[in-house]
């Protein structure tokens, strides 16, 4: 989900799943959340179940593995909040309250294929196996 304002550059990934690393087809959903106001630029990369809160900014190149809260300029890889935006104006923080994107439900993680087991035999992918 991407909220209002907000602004993807030219070659950015969102991901909305993730692959088992030695089954490929053991795919899960994961909700990203993208809050209002955020900017995303060149080349950035969010992960699958991430929330990049209000008025965020996302660095070129970076690569987003965990939350980011409002406001925070994050940068890097893995992406790390290294300031945060003054922002006199925002109703939220001058009442001291969660910004809209923090208080959002998510969705629970879930297969798209129930039919794929979940769970793999010990040593699977390896030559042991």
């Amino acid at each position: 989900m991407i909220g209002d304002r907000s602004s993807v550059s030219d070659y950015v990934n969102l991901y909305s799943h993730t692959h088992h690393v030695l089954a490929s087809p053991d795919v899960t959903l994961r909700q990203t959340l993208i809050g209002s106001g955020v900017r995303i630029t060149y080349h950035a990369t969010v992960l699958a179940g991430v929330c990049v809160g209000d008025d965020a900014l996302i660095g070129t190149g970076a690569v987003v593995t965990k939350d980011v809260p409002p406001h925070a300029i994050a940068l890097g890889v893995p992406a790390r909040p290294v300031r945060y935006k003054v922002r006199h104006d925002c109703p939220y923080c001058r009442r001291g309250e969660p910004h809209p994107s923090q208080c959002q439900d998510r969705l629970p993680d879930r297969k798209p294929n129930p039919d794929y087991p979940d769970f793999l035999k010990p040593g699977f992918g390896t030559r042991e196996a």
